[in-house]
């Protein structure tokens, strides 16, 4: 409901030890959220951000991607 509210269309975790444990897998080894993990068109990870992102930062680094 959150993502179709606020028009997300890209896929969210949800969830506690589980989801955790995963974001720690994608670099964040302090557990701290909000976390952002970009992973590119071959499953590696592209980018990684502890704290707010931007719009324009999201945009920045997917622009790169494509």
């Amino acid at each position: 409901a959150f993502a179709e509210e606020f028009g997300i269309d890209f896929p969210l975790l949800v969830g506690e030890a589980e989801v955790m444990k995963l974001t720690r897998a994608y670099g964040n080894k302090i557990g701290g959220l909000p976390y952002t993990a970009i992973v590119d068109q071959h499953g590696r990870l592209a980018y990684l951000k502890a704290g707010l992102i931007t719009t324009e930062e999201v945009e920045a680094e997917l622009a790169q991607l494509l």
